[in-house]
């Protein structure tokens, strides 16, 4: 049986609806939770908002949904992304008093100190007088995960949910490596914001990065792990085993072969990039010389 688009509409607003009762009344029975929160741009340059939760209640279980949506039509400044966040939270009834985490993308609007949605946050916690909420950027999370890997097996064994993930080696080794590699990427993240970059300065950071790529390519085939600390604990740790360095290394050449097909429009004009480039040296060395014979 066919249905007009507003049946449809309608039918889709009410499972959304169903949803966020659910939610909401699973919230009731967080003892704690933390946020996740992540800004993007859609195909109409218009800023979207994403929130991620994950809460767990008294019995250990967790719960990690998608919580919200929000559009961001003016400015996004850290001052805006709290108001939809705090919104958003109030909305679901969550109380603050039992955020204990946020994780953000480092932006600085984002993670800066005087005006980001992170400081926003603890001064909303500090003004209510309730336990600070910790913060790690999505390029720290796994690090601190791995860092505390054998605490965490150990605390989950004590509440009797048994994860032989953290016990399994190839889990751990392909846990190492993509500790790594995510850290990697978040620090050319980092390169690529903040104001006053222009455009030739961004390609050269993700050139850079290129090159780093091919150079770790060739590294890790040779079983050097100089620059993935995380795999040279695991390997040390597991020396009993052989470390899989030539399928990471497949890895690495397929994100490779993601940037360059990614970035194939810069390539396309690297010709005209290049006239530009020595038509402005041209440029300034005759301003240069006019000045100095003057």
């Amino acid at each position: 049986m066919s249905l007009s688009r507003n049946t449809t509409a309608e039918r889709v607003d009410q499972l959304s609806s169903n949803l966020k009762e659910q939610l909401v009344e699973k919230g009731n029975d967080f003892v704690a939770y933390s946020l996740a929160v992540d800004e993007s741009t859609d195909v109409t340059d218009i800023a979207q908002l994403s929130i991620f939760i994950r809460g767990v209640d008294s019995t250990m279980s967790i719960t990690e949904e998608f919580l919200a949506l929000r559009p961001m039509r003016g400015t996004t400044a850290g001052q805006d992304l709290y108001e939809e966040v705090s919104r958003c939270v109030n909305d679901m009834g969550l109380p603050w008093g039992k955020l204990v985490g946020l994780t953000t993308d480092g932006a600085p609007a984002m993670c800066g100190h005087r005006r980001g949605l992170v400081r926003r946050i603890r001064e909303e916690m500090r003004d209510k007088n309730v336990t600070d909420v910790r913060w790690l950027s999505q390029g720290k999370v796994l690090q601190r995960f791995f860092e505390l890997r054998e605490e965490i097996h150990l605390f989950m064994e004590s509440k009797g949910k048994y994860t032989t993930e953290l016990r399994d080696e190839t889990f751990l080794r392909e846990m190492s490596f993509l500790c790594d590699i995510t850290s990697h990427l978040n620090e050319m993240n980092l390169q690529l914001q903040g104001w006053g970059r222009v455009i030739s300065d961004l390609y050269s950071t993700v050139k850079a990065f290129k090159t780093k790529m091919s150079l770790w390519e060739t590294q890790m085939r040779k079983e050097n792990l100089s620059q993935f600390p995380s795999c040279q604990t695991m390997k040390e740790k597991l020396s009993t085993t052989v470390f899989p360095t030539a399928q990471f290394t497949d890895k690495l050449s397929m994100l490779a072969a993601d940037f360059r097909r990614r970035f194939a429009d810069f390539e396309a004009q690297k010709v005209g990039s290049n006239c530009s480039s020595i038509l402005l040296e041209l440029m300034w060395k005759a301003h240069h010389q006019t000045y100095k014979w003057s």
